[in-house]
């Protein structure tokens, strides 16, 4: 059985110290509307370009099968926010795509973060 959104935070937030998810979810249907990620800014400072901005969007509307969007603006990027809607009541949503797409977010982030300290 696949990890639930809820333990998904829970388990990434214990995880990692500078990068953390939050989300918000509709009283009734339980289901996640909208996800927050904060980080240091200090950290990824200079680590993306538009060009990789982009590929993070394009990686989490994949990822999600097109149910979510990044609608973060760089001033917001810039000081360790990104904001991500969700299309919860879309037919082709799926609680999976969530988790899936989230832990690629934060596996790409990481990646980048130790490419640019090594390179």
């Amino acid at each position: 059985m696949r990890q639930s959104l809820s333990n998904f935070v829970l388990d990434w937030n214990k995880s990692y110290e500078k990068f953390k998810f939050s989300y918000d979810e509709t009283p009734v249907t339980k289901r996640p509307t909208r996800v927050e990620v904060r980080f240091s800014a200090n950290e990824y400072e200079n680590t993306y370009s538009h060009n990789a901005f982009s590929k993070l969007q394009d990686l989490v509307i994949k990822n999600s099968h097109d149910t979510m969007y990044i609608v973060t603006d760089r001033n917001l990027l810039r000081r360790g926010i990104i904001e991500i809607k969700i299309a919860s009541e879309d037919t082709d949503y799926r609680e999976a795509y969530v988790v899936d797409a989230l832990e690629s977010l934060g596996k790409e982030f990481l990646s980048h973060k130790i490419q640019a300290k090594a390179g």
